[in-house]
């Protein structure tokens, strides 16, 4: 009797012990395409802008943030494209890492994101009409870089352009488009969709083929997907318009590699300002 109540309880807790036929279907399926991005790992949050961040319309309901070093200027400006996060915010210290620098740092919100209103990328499930919408988020980027060059305490002739993720499909679109811009840095453009978007590989080799400035395209080697440097990044090299560089692992996992765009300044920020540097001259 002792030994069948033993086996009994033995039974009961391996039962207990093991994941339901659901949850190991689940832990072994493929991923699948993820409906829309998550956001790049963002720098530290803030309830409010610093005193530097200024709130302005670039556009007809478009606006976003901008800061300039102190001083009579004109100082070249980086516009900034952000990711695929819905409040982009105001990035302070990505900011300030290159007002230091002498360099002024306009974020514009594009529509549906933070501060400009419409339709929000991340809700769109439909890869083809994500590609439109970049191209229409583009134009978004455009007006910026027009609005930013007519401020006060900027030099028109030095603009360039640079973004992460979704940002980074941005600058690169923005790279081959005749807007008056010297260099552009994209990061990780498309690194978490490419797998899952022919259409995305197809628009960033393009536009590195066909790109009207200097490009730097930049990834930590723990990105979602390396993709982008070895292959847009080639395309880039193979044209004569620039090149990829890939860093060594920067935290750990691919989200922090992700995120070693707005998090990484100090690792990359030489390199960058050299390269800008260079271009802008």
């Amino acid at each position: 009797m002792i030994g069948r109540l033993v086996v009994v309880l033995v039974a009961v807790v391996a039962c207990k012990s093991q994941p339901p036929p659901a949850a190991i279907a689940a832990s072994s399926a493929p991923a699948a395409s993820p409906a829309s991005p998550a956001p790049v790992a963002e720098l530290p949050r803030h309830r409010e802008p610093p005193p530097d961040a200024e709130l302005v319309e670039y556009a007809a309901e478009r606006r976003g943030f901008l800061y300039r070093p102190a001083g009579a200027g004109p100082f070249p400006v980086v516009v900034w494209n952000h990711g695929a996060e819905q409040r982009p915010g105001w990035q302070p210290e990505l900011a300030h890492f290159y007002v230091q620098h002498g360099w002024a740092f306009f974020l514009p919100h594009r529509r549906g994101h933070g501060r400009s209103p419409g339709a929000y990328i991340g809700d769109e499930r439909d890869d083809a009409k994500v590609l439109a919408m970049q191209e229409e988020h583009n134009d978004d980027v455009v007006a910026a870089i027009d609005w930013v060059k007519r401020q006060a305490k900027i030099d028109p002739a030095r603009v360039v352009v640079s973004g992460c993720s979704y940002g980074g499909i941005q600058t690169m679109i923005t790279a081959a488009r005749p807007v008056g811009i010297r260099a552009a840095v994209p990061f990780a453009p498309g690194a978490m969709r490419w797998r899952y978007s022919e259409g995305l590989q197809r628009r960033l080799i393009r536009a590195a083929r066909e790109a009207r400035v200097p490009e730097l395209l930049i990834q930590a080697d723990n990105d979602y997907d390396l993709s982008p440097s070895k292959l847009a990044g080639a395309e880039l090299e193979r044209a004569g318009h620039g090149r990829a560089r890939i860093y060594p692992a920067f935290g750990t996992g691919a989200q922090s590699g992700h995120g070693f765009c707005v998090n990484g300044f100090d690792v990359w920020g030489p390199d960058v300002l050299a390269f800008l540097t260079e271009a802008t001259r």
